[in-house]
């Protein structure tokens, strides 16, 4: 793990987006918020890694996100490189091998596996389904029962982020399920 110069937060989204559109199913996140929380972030660019820290609306904390599809050894140098320009405390998804990695600066409260699923045949969708309703902030409260339901389910929402009105629920007899 050679330490190389820290590159400075890049001012391009459209190189970002260019990385994460190679691989798009790998990287819905990513270009969400290079897309939606540009203002709201730093990004760094290396090669084929790549890595964020964006305040998400809603989160006690930010997130720092260095999912990586091609570029896992980079993109884990890239991360030792960020470390003196990382928040003392965050969230991160990245590639295998982080928490091992970042062990000597941070201590993890919280790990696990990060499994995508990504839909290969959309034309084999059934037709849209009326109880599909769009979220808005004005949903908070049902979400927060639904997730009481399993806590784990809400591991990665933040509340904020339903001013984005890119989320949507299943409404059945007047019930967010």
């Amino acid at each position: 793990m050679a330490v190389q110069q820290r590159p400075p937060p890049t001012g391009d989204p459209d190189a970002v987006l260019a990385l994460y559109e190679r691989h798009r199913a790998v990287h819905p996140y990513g270009i969400f918020d290079v897309v939606n929380l540009w203002d709201r972030s730093r990004w760094w660019l290396r090669g084929a890694a790549a890595a964020g820290l964006i305040a998400l609306p809603g989160s006690d904390f930010p997130v720092v996100y260095a999912v990586s599809a091609d570029a896992r050894a980079q993109t884990l140098d890239l991360l030792d490189d960020l470390v003196p320009e990382l928040p003392s405390r965050f969230v991160i998804t990245g590639p295998d091998g982080l928490t091992d990695r970042l062990a000597g600066s941070y201590r993890p409260v919280w790990s696990a596996p990060h499994i995508k699923m990504h839909l290969a045949h959309p034309g084999r969708l059934p037709p849209v389904d009326p109880g599909v309703v769009g979220l808005t902030p004005a949903d908070l409260r049902s979400l927060e029962r639904l997730f009481a339901a399993d806590p784990r389910s809400g591991v990665y929402f933040h509340a904020g982020l339903l001013d984005s009105r890119h989320y949507v629920g299943v409404d059945h007899d007047g019930e967010l399920v």
